[in-house]
């Protein structure tokens, strides 16, 4: 309901630019009404309504096609339909949303995957969610003690998000007894260095 009543606020605000013939504002709220649409597209799949999330991307006309591919071969993997997301990864421009997916759908051969992004994580060292990733696929390519250093080097370095902390206090459970230690120690320091 909030991302309706921000949508309609940011069409009346639009309307208003118009009338007053300010280019500026006017692009400014036509930006934020097309990143809203796109936040409505996140929200539908957070409440696992997929379809009418796929369908809310195709009446999106004002927005980046890539984009919009992007997020539609990511709905794809996210239910497991692999050739539906090679099908959208076809039409993707080169770029990193592109080089993203392509080792995402690598993620089945971890060792793969995880050269993958390591190379691509070398010309974004700073990238969190890159990172990330190499971390869940050396995990997967059973290098549990690789992902837990990328994981503590990337809380090291940046704020947490909550794909992180969640895959590094579980790793910790899964190399030794004392995860709830090490648990204790990384909300500690969060807590210490956002306040």
């Amino acid at each position: 309901m909030a991302l309706y009543v921000l949508a309609g606020g940011a069409r009346a605000h639009l309307r208003q630019t118009h009338k007053d013939e300010d280019e500026r504002e006017h692009a400014l709220w036509s930006e934020r009404l097309r990143d809203l649409g796109l936040r409505v597209a996140d929200a539908l799949v957070e409440m696992g309504e997929l379809e009418t999330a796929e369908r809310h991307l195709d009446s999106l006309t004002d927005v980046d096609l890539d984009e919009v591919t992007y997020r539609k071969a990511m709905l794809r993997i996210y239910v497991g339909d692999i050739f539906g997301a090679e099908h959208y990864l076809d039409k993707l421009g080169s770029g990193n949303k592109k080089a993203t997916l392509e080792i995402l759908l690598k993620m089945a051969d971890g060792q793969d995957a995880t050269s993958s992004w390591q190379d691509l994580l070398k010309h974004h060292p700073d990238d969190d969610t890159m990172a990330n990733n190499l971390a869940v696929s050396s995990l997967y390519a059973g290098n549990i003690m690789d992902a837990r250093r990328i994981l503590e080097q990337t809380l090291s370095r940046s704020p947490a998000s909550a794909s992180i902390l969640f895959n590094i206090n579980t790793i910790y459970e899964l190399c030794s007894g004392r995860g709830l230690d090490h648990k204790i120690d990384v909300a500690t320091t969060r807590r210490h260095e956002e306040g």
